[in-house]
């Protein structure tokens, strides 16, 4: 299991949601803000909602790379891979996360993944076990460790599912916490969802394409192509 524990600030930047025009329907990416009773944040799960529509953008945005605060995740993928993707964005409250806490009180566990999982499934019927799907939570009080699963964690049996904290709506509100560094609010939420498309397979985390805005390396387009490839859809 690839699960990766990445004290990354997690986060967002620009838009709406996509919605295809002309040719056929695409698959589209369940983006959901879970909200745990008691969760610290200092951030609300409106803020984060409005976070991650702007920040994924939508089909007919302009590629910026090289910049990640005035890049959208459609941008990126249309100019890097002539793909791009629909989405939705729900908010799913749950039960306390049974997780220890840092000293800014932000979840510090990547366990907290087990709890999250289920109440999600649940809440939503969304199967994170499934290739047929493609799934990106924001975890308020989640903090900056982030994580997703890569398409050989189950032989092929392939899981696109990934997960960030909160800090990076934080970053991006302009309220950050003691606990947390100064960086691009869309760091680890780019870097995660690029890993639940399937990245990072051929050659890990060595080549560019890591975070938003960056030139996709060869290898990463093709992960990219091969694992989420016929899933995307074209933006012409």
């Amino acid at each position: 299991m690839r699960f990766v524990l990445a004290l990354v600030v997690a986060a967002l930047l620009l838009a709406l949601p996509a919605v295809a025009k002309g040719g056929p329907t695409p698959s589209r990416v369940n983006v959901v803000v879970v909200v745990p009773s008691g969760y610290v944040s200092n951030t609300t799960p409106s803020q984060a909602v409005t976070s991650v529509q702007s920040w994924l953008g939508s089909p007919s945005d302009a590629a910026c790379i090289g910049s990640q605060y005035t890049c959208t995740m459609e941008g990126w993928f249309k100019h890097e891979l002539g793909k791009v993707f629909d989405y939705d964005v729900q908010t799913v409250a749950m039960a306390p996360v049974n997780s220890a806490v840092d000293a800014c009180g932000s979840y510090s566990s990547p366990f907290a993944y087990f709890q999250v999982n289920a109440a999600v499934e649940a809440a939503t019927g969304i199967d994170l076990d499934s290739n047929r799907q493609r799934t990106m939570l924001l975890l308020m009080g989640g903090g900056g460790w982030a994580g997703h699963f890569a398409p050989t964690d189950r032989g092929n049996s392939v899981q696109h599912f990934g997960m960030v904290g909160d800090w990076g709506v934080m970053e991006q509100y302009g309220v950050r916490n003691s606990c947390q560094l100064v960086d691009s609010p869309a760091h680890g939420f780019s870097h995660e969802f690029m890993g639940m498309m399937g990245a990072y397979v051929t050659s890990g985390y060595n080549e560019g394409g890591l975070f938003l805005g960056d030139v996709m390396s060869p290898n990463i387009r093709a992960d990219l192509l091969r694992y989420s490839g016929k899933w995307l859809y074209g933006a012409n």
